[in-house]
């Protein structure tokens, strides 16, 4: 999800069972992303806590919608507090590991797509990049290539 994506979310961008959210994004464009349970679990407790009234999903201090540039320095603290301040990590590169990760999970490119909210797959294929571990499983897979067949005689 892009940043300002997650800053724009309200309660009622959050699905009834908790499972899913309704994303507006560029363009004005909805779509739907579906919450793995750990972060439904999260999710639930966060709403919990901030209460059931309409409006910004999450709020700063002063119970307004968070702004991008506090949500970068919240980042920029977890990163501190977790020792990874010098990684070099950003709120982009965390949604360019997730799209590498659903690719390396064997998620087809439309999905990956719908789920980062392109509007072309040329866009999408920018975040693949095939790293040395996606290159020798593929060529495992293949028995003459990787050693396990025989050739033909």
């Amino acid at each position: 999800m892009r940043r300002a994506e997650l800053c724009d979310l309200d309660l009622d961008s959050v699905s009834a069972d908790g499972n899913e959210l309704r994303v507006r994004g560029k363009g004005d464009k909805e779509r739907i992303v579906p919450l793995p349970t750990e972060t439904q679990r999260v999710l639930a407790e966060y709403i919990a806590l901030r209460g059931d009234e309409p409006g910004p999903l999450i709020l700063n201090r002063a119970a307004n919608r968070l702004g991008h540039t506090s949500l970068r320095r919240i980042f920029a603290r977890l990163l501190t507090r977790a020792g990874l301040a010098e990684e070099g990590f950003t709120l982009h590169s965390m949604r360019h590991s997730y799209a590498t990760m659903l690719v390396q999970a064997g998620v087809d490119l439309g999905t990956i797509r719908d789920l980062l909210g392109h509007s072309d797959i040329s866009v999408t294929s920018i975040y693949l990049h095939s790293d040395l571990r996606s290159k020798r499983t593929a060529v495992e897979r293949l028995p003459i290539l990787g050693g396990g067949g025989e050739a033909d005689e």
